[in-house]
């Protein structure tokens, strides 16, 4: 469960450029919960993701991970309990190591490191069937450097390494808005998808109002710093499109 009570973010603090980008924001998610973030530009949806994380560190409040105070974690000791998707391909994975390498790392991420990192042929197995479930042949390509994939390759791989690793809480900023529409719609049902099958608490900021709409079990909008929606599953799917646009 992620519990959240009165955080607070301000940057330019004490200056006429002073701006509260998350104010004395509360909320709770629970194990399972898929929650769709939405919000205009500047309302505070990626601050909020970064405060998580730990890019960020709050000016006060407290973020809790089942029942365990996490707000002064240093963002490398948090990513041992927190995956997180990020907008750009790029991002997330080493482009110069190998498919099989980038996943070693993630499978050692709430491990003890040892100076030797093995891949043999038990974990080359293994990671094999996990990738086969994308339907996207690279099961095949274990050894291909990351960084000549796809955008919507390394997406993917990117979610089921964060899944793969185990984490108590996902964090997903945008994950498709640099993918085609295509490559959009297999990411969302694969996010979903993992999700549901790892019960794993889950927070996907978009724009993209109709994948709004199509997936999580509750959505949230903020505005200003604060979250001034809140639809469980229930009211969520009463919910239109029409609606939706006219929050804006």
């Amino acid at each position: 469960m992620l519990e959240i009570r009165n955080l607070q973010k301000q940057f330019n603090r004490g200056t006429a450029n002073e701006i509260t980008a998350v104010d004395k924001l509360n909320f709770q998610a629970w194990r399972g919960e898929f929650i769709i973030l939405v919000g205009s530009n500047g309302s505070g949806k990626s601050t909020l993701l970064n405060l998580i994380a730990g890019n960020l560190n709050a000016d006060s409040g407290s973020i809790k991970l089942n029942g365990d105070e996490i707000v002064e974690y240093k963002e490398h000791e948090r990513s041992r309990l927190i995956g997180r998707i990020f907008q750009n391909p790029l991002s997330g994975t080493s482009p110069d190591l190998s498919i099989l390498e980038n996943f070693r790392l993630a499978y050692l991420r709430d491990k003890c490191k040892s100076l030797r990192i093995g891949t043999g042929n038990d974990f080359r197995e293994m990671i094999s069937e996990k990738i086969r479930e994308l339907n996207m042949g690279l099961e095949k390509k274990l050894d291909q450097e990351m960084g000549k994939l796809s955008g919507g390759q390394r997406q993917a791989l990117t979610l089921l390494m964060s899944v793969f690793a185990r984490p108590t809480l996902l964090l997903l900023d945008e994950p498709t808005a640099a993918l085609d529409p295509k490559s959009s719609v297999q990411l969302m049902k694969l996010t979903e998808m993992l999700i549901q099958d790892n019960q794993i608490t889950a927070i996907l900021v978009t724009h993209n109002l109709k994948d709004a709409l199509q997936y999580g079990n509750r959505i949230l909008q903020m505005s200003e710093g604060k979250i001034i929606r809140d639809f469980d599953a229930e009211s969520k799917k009463n919910l239109n499109l029409n609606e939706l646009v006219s929050w804006f």
